[in-house]
């Protein structure tokens, strides 16, 4: 099992907290930090999250209350076990 990121890290610990959530939120809770030391760009956050699925750390489902095609993510068994 391959170390982290700090900020995937962080993102996976965001997603653990909150529960299935999106990636704008999760952005979002990222720009309202206090350090300075996260960036919540688009650029960041999107391709990151594609690898954190792309190696099973997370899920994403469609939103069934949206009609924007909007993504829920979720953290995985093996993310949980990453996390630690």
């Amino acid at each position: 099992m391959r170390q982290l990121s700090e900020l995937e890290g962080v993102a996976l610990g965001i997603i653990h907290k909150r529960g299935p959530c999106t990636a704008y939120s999760l952005r979002m809770e990222l720009r309202a930090s206090p350090s300075s030391l996260w960036r919540a760009s688009a650029g960041a956050i999107y391709p990151l999250l594609v690898r954190l699925e792309s190696e099973g750390f997370v899920t994403s489902t469609g939103d069934t209350a949206d009609r924007r095609g909007r993504k829920l993510l979720s953290i995985t068994s093996l993310g949980r076990r990453v996390l630690k």
